[in-house]
């Protein structure tokens, strides 16, 4: 029972590190951003490479001694990157609704 719990929590910690790694390197060649959007973003990637990669695994068949660790790296990258488009895509949905709310309330600036 140990063996199998260390065996776990070490593929997990691998694939953390994985997901980890691929999120600082996107943090790394990304403009700036707040810390707050970089933590939750890098927590996504994390996430999504721990929790994603067996699935996918499983899903297409592949063998998890070649493919598994490329695999956990892109799913920490995927994590991020969709992470980071939300956080963007709220960002202009608001400067979009704040636009028209000028535009359409009376004498507001126009």
């Amino acid at each position: 029972m140990k063996a199998l719990l260390s065996d776990a929590i070490r593929d997990g910690l691998g694939l953390a590190v994985y997901g980890a790694v691929g999120s600082a390197l996107d943090f790394l060649f990304a403009r700036r951003r707040s810390l707050w959007k970089a933590v939750t973003s890098t927590f996504a990637g994390v996430t999504s490479s721990v929790l994603l990669t067996d699935p996918v695994l499983s899903w297409f068949s592949w063998d998890p001694h070649a493919y598994r660790n490329a695999l956990a790296f892109l799913l920490g990258l995927l994590g991020y990157h969709l992470l980071r488009r939300i956080w963007t895509a709220a960002q202009s949905a608001t400067s979009f609704v704040d636009a028209l709310r000028r535009m359409v309330s009376p004498g507001g600036d126009r």
